[in-house]
């Protein structure tokens, strides 16, 4: 599992991951924020939000709310122009949040799917996501990727905004230098064939994909 120092833990709805596979980026310090029916994903843990945000139109049951008077709720109408998970995250701006991990949001609506993978573009401090399937991991120009994995892990690149200049990567099975082969096979399903991976790149944006293993 990938670990990153967030001090910030949005919870989101859609599918999402079990409890151990998220609760190491717990600490004690953690900002934790659910959004609307992320709050489903706390109610058999033993942590609490801070902050509970949304319209509420996808809770099963709103007297859950009564379950944490300690929260803040920011409730929102139902029509808007933000999405719940946006609210979040902007919420999480308003709060100083320096690294945001995400939790949820798999699969599900795919306009929903294409909002949240934009939000990766507008805000540089949202370092991870978390869906039922996969850990994505956004890479940005000036600080490179560089992560410990076992050999032969399956990770895929997505470029969600499309690099102009050449690639630098190691520990790839099928390593790529510039962004033509983002469209090719070799960006997607790659494997690593060292311990230690690294990517870099000097414009636009990158999403690594690295799927659990189950």
């Amino acid at each position: 599992m990938i670990s990153i120092n967030a001090d910030t833990l949005i919870f989101t709805g859609g599918n999402a991951p079990p409890a151990d596979k998220w609760q190491h980026l717990v600490s004690p310090h953690s900002t934790i924020i659910a959004a609307d029916s992320g709050l489903h994903q706390l109610v058999d843990t033993l942590h609490h939000p801070h902050h509970i945000i949304g319209d509420f139109d996808s809770l099963y049951d709103e007297s859950l709310l009564k379950r944490y008077p300690q929260a803040t709720i920011h409730r929102h109408p139902k029509a808007k122009d933000e999405t719940d998970t946006e609210l979040a995250v902007l919420l999480a701006q308003s709060l100083g949040a320096k690294s945001i991990a995400l939790i949820g949001a798999g699969e599900g609506r795919i306009d929903h799917l294409f909002a949240i993978t934009a939000l990766f573009s507008q805000f540089p401090n949202l370092h991870l996501w978390l869906t039922a399937c996969e850990q994505i991991i956004p890479i940005h120009p000036q600080k490179p990727l560089k992560l410990t994995l076992d050999i032969d892990t399956t990770i895929s690149f997505y470029p969600l905004l499309m690099p102009q200049h050449p690639i630098k990567t190691e520990g790839l099975t099928w390593p790529f230098s510039n962004f033509d082969t983002l469209f090719s096979k070799m960006s997607l399903s790659n494997t690593t064939n060292k311990s230690i991976i690294k990517i870099e790149i000097a414009d636009g944006i990158l999403l690594s994909i690295i799927p659990f293993v189950i």
